[in-house]
């Protein structure tokens, strides 16, 4: 009989819920409610209910969290944000998010990739040492023992083996790993360092496209940038300024203390269009825009000033009083300055029309220049034909006081000669064509 009565409440206690309620039959049995430390009975949440995300006596089923996760705003927002929540993969270590997402902290590890559209802060992981040990030899290429290579470190990240700091750039697996310079063969390191990149961005090859280092460097199509800014590239760069009269230019400033050092600004300029310019700050710390000087000018037609902003010719160049203006340097030693020594060679289309250069006697210069009508040779008297100090054709000349000597002048007319030596003739083509010539008699010496 007590086996029979069992049965019968067993049976009671199995019967469906109906309406959030147990029917209970006619012996009346009532389950409590269900709670975090006592079995009983539990209702499921609806969509809703889970997207808002504060019932605490509702429980979730799968389609519950699909709906969740398809909902704007954070896990527990009563208020979704404007926005997607799209994904979150947190087995992969990925979290993906074109809306909004509010992460109090991310743990991250050497797989970690962050993908999203709004302001993000990174903060990079310290430097911790690394499994294993690593024993330098001369090479780029690095062997360790137990270490783990792969799950540590990333492409870009530095290691310090035995003092010496290297950029990896490779990793082929656990204990095998390439880096950019070779290390020196140096004594075994049993607790190398990891210096973390900052900063990574990869192409869908895993090439790294940029980088950031622990140090601070950038790299653009380069592992291991050496500089703060350090670009590979195979393109060249191209930067795009503003309108006219905006800074559309590089500035190159220094911290230096010393009286002279000076900033630097070069661009296109801000007062013409097609122009360059390169600027000097006039004071150390100063604007080379708007308290600086032109030292190198380039308009648009190719003229090119130094030290002045409006080149009326080819090369213009702008000089204080008492100094120099253009230096022409032989490495040459003067004893050993020959006719083959051309400091400046005056060039046309078809060739040189004249020249500064070396003569026959060692250490003297000569300037020559060359036209269909006439040579001209000034150089020292060793060099000059007998009874000549300069000859003159059709022109002017700056030894104007021994002209006021005509003792010392002889003015005579000589046929016209092209560079082969042929006579030149009038428009007529008869009668040939003179020059006149003003030899001046030299000193005797």
């Amino acid at each position: 009989m007590k086996k029979i009565l069992l049965s019968i409440i067993l049976l009671l206690l199995s019967l469906p819920v109906l309406a959030g309620q147990i029917n209970t039959g006619p012996i009346g049995v009532q389950p409590s409610n269900a709670t975090e430390t006592i079995k009983g009975i539990v209702e499921l949440a609806t969509d809703a209910e889970t997207v808002t995300g504060t019932a605490t006596d509702k429980v979730t089923t799968p389609a519950n969290i699909t709906a969740k996760m398809a909902a704007p705003g954070a896990i527990g927002d009563t208020t979704p944000a404007a926005g997607t929540f799209t994904s979150l993969d947190v087995q992969d270590g990925n979290v993906t998010n074109v809306g909004d997402i509010t992460l109090d902290s991310i743990s991250l590890d050497a797989k970690t990739a962050i993908d999203a559209t709004d302001t993000t802060r990174i903060t990079a992981t310290a430097t911790s040492v690394l499994t294993g040990s690593i024993d330098p030899i001369a090479s780029t290429t690095v062997t360790g023992v137990n270490t783990l290579f792969t799950t540590e470190l990333v492409v870009g990240d530095r290691i310090t083996v035995t003092a010496e700091t290297k950029t990896v750039t490779a990793i082929t697996n656990d204990t095998s790993l390439t880096v950019n310079t070779a290390f020196s063969d140096n004594a075994n390191d049993t607790s190398p360092d990891r210096l973390p990149a900052e900063f990574i961005i990869r192409d869908s090859s895993n090439n790294v496209d940029m980088i950031v280092q622990d140090n601070g460097n950038v790299g653009i199509g380069t592992t291991g940038p050496s500089y703060a800014l350090d670009i590979s590239a195979t393109k060249g760069i191209r930067l795009t300024g503003p309108s006219l009269g905006e800074d559309e230019g590089i500035r190159i400033y220094t911290s230096n203390a010393n009286a002279n050092a000076r900033n630097w600004w070069f661009g296109i300029s801000n007062l013409a269009h097609g122009d360059f310019t390169i600027r000097q700050s006039n004071a150390i710390g100063g604007d080379p825009q708007s308290a600086g000087t032109v030292r190198l000018y380039i308009d648009n037609t190719g003229n090119v000033g130094i030290n002045d902003e409006s080149p009326s010719t080819k090369f213009d160049v702008d000089f204080a009083n008492d100094t120099t203006c253009i230096t022409v340097e032989s490495l040459a030693a003067q004893a050993d300055v020959t006719a083959l020594d051309t400091f400046i060679d005056f060039r046309s289309a078809t060739g040189s029309e004249g020249s500064v250069a070396g003569t026959a006697s060692a250490g003297l210069l000569a300037y020559n220049t060359f036209t269909g009508s006439h040579y001209t040779q000034i150089m020292d008297k060793a060099g000059l034909e007998p009874n000549m100090l300069l000859e003159i054709v059709e022109g002017k000349t700056k030894f104007e006081p021994l002209l006021n000597e005509p003792e010392r002048i002889e003015k005579i007319e000589e046929p016209v000669s092209d560079k082969e030596g042929n006579p030149v003739f009038e428009e007529d083509g008869k009668t040939p064509k003179l020059k006149k010539v003003i030899k001046i008699i030299p000193d005797t010496y």
